[in-house]
């Protein structure tokens, strides 16, 4: 599984390790192994600013380096675009972990497919 580095701006530790619990709590529907890192790294593949923290709408409202890919996270309403998650952090629906890192590794890795979901229970062959 291809790994990649989401930098996080405006974060706090134990926010951070709160995204680092669920993206492995959620891994199996990833399409990538992400890595999380508080700051920004030349390394990175996806920013996400934290709206609701000054540093990270500084960030967010500065104009990005190019080629770096983008997201934010607010618990407000913003229009922030396609890759937008929701605070309380949630793992799958929409502005969910899973729709946000999944969307952004296909964006960075266009050869990178999203996992199949798995099946429906009780949809197996009769026994």
């Amino acid at each position: 599984m291809e790994r990649l580095l989401c930098c996080l701006l405006g974060f706090t530790e134990k926010d951070a390790q709160v995204l680092r619990s669920l993206t492995r709590l959620f891994r199996p529907s990833l399409s990538a192994d992400w890595a999380f890192e508080v700051g920004v790294s030349e390394d990175c593949d996806l920013l996400v600013c934290d709206l609701d923290d000054p540093g990270g709408l500084h960030a967010w409202n500065s104009p990005a380096p190019p080629g770096l890919l983008r997201a934010a996270a607010s618990g407000t309403e913003v229009d922030a675009g396609a890759l937008l998650l929701r605070k309380p952090l949630r793992g799958h629906g929409p502005s969910g972990i899973v729709q946000v890192l999944n969307a952004a590794a296909a964006i960075r890795r266009p050869d990178l497919a999203a996992p199949p979901p798995p099946p429906p229970p009780g949809n197996g062959p009769a026994a």
